[in-house]
């Protein structure tokens, strides 16, 4: 028997166009750099390592987006309350219309988002610049290798794949064995390296 949904993601999304802002590329393009704007770059790094970013985006990767965004949460960044205003994208204007309602809820305002996300950005040859992995030691204020990314072992230069098991605690890596032990918080969706690749 098919999976019967009461509303389709699509469904949501119009629904959440309607209730948020949304930039056309121009109009977002003519904010980036500005005092007081900070674009939030909604994609899974390996997406930002596949595509690049715009430059100067912080990344916050969608799962992790309410718990960063809550002053309560022990996850929260302190960006969020700087009072800026806040232009979400993603890779195609969907996870961020999402993401700006889910936001707006909250209370975090101004937010808006790019129609078409990164891929209309791209598109149009606005600005967009390479990203590599960082090591775990080499966080910036961008938000580049935060708790909750994929991170690399500096000792073997190896991706540390941050999954979410049934258990509490489980070493996982690229390659499935990694050479420390990671705490992992089942809740939030977080693996966090206690041994050799620091906090």
């Amino acid at each position: 028997m098919p999976l019967q949904i009461r509303k389709s993601v699509q469904q949501m999304v119009l629904e959440a166009s309607k209730e948020i802002e949304t930039l056309t590329v121009g109009q977002a393009r003519a904010l980036l750099g500005r005092p007081g704007v900070t674009f939030i770059d909604l994609r899974d790094p390996r997406e930002l390592w596949r595509e690049g970013g715009i430059p100067g985006a912080v990344n916050v990767p969608r799962g992790m987006l309410e718990f960063w965004i809550d002053p309560a949460s022990p996850y929260h960044k302190s960006f969020f309350a700087s009072g800026d205003r806040f232009v979400l994208f993603c890779g195609g204007g969907w996870r961020s219309a999402l993401g700006a309602k889910t936001a707006q809820d909250m209370g975090l305002t101004p937010v808006c988002h790019i129609e078409g996300g990164f891929g209309a950005w791209k598109s149009a040859g606005a600005p967009v610049e390479k990203v590599e992995p960082k090591p775990s030691g080499d966080r910036d204020k961008r938000g580049r290798a935060s708790p909750g990314d994929p991170m690399i072992d500096p000792a073997t230069g190896a991706t540390v794949v941050r999954r979410v098991p049934d258990d509490a605690t489980a070493p996982v890596s690229a390659s499935g064995v990694l050479p420390c032990d990671v705490e992992v918080d089942s809740a939030a969706g977080v693996a966090t390296a206690r041994q050799g690749l620091g906090s």
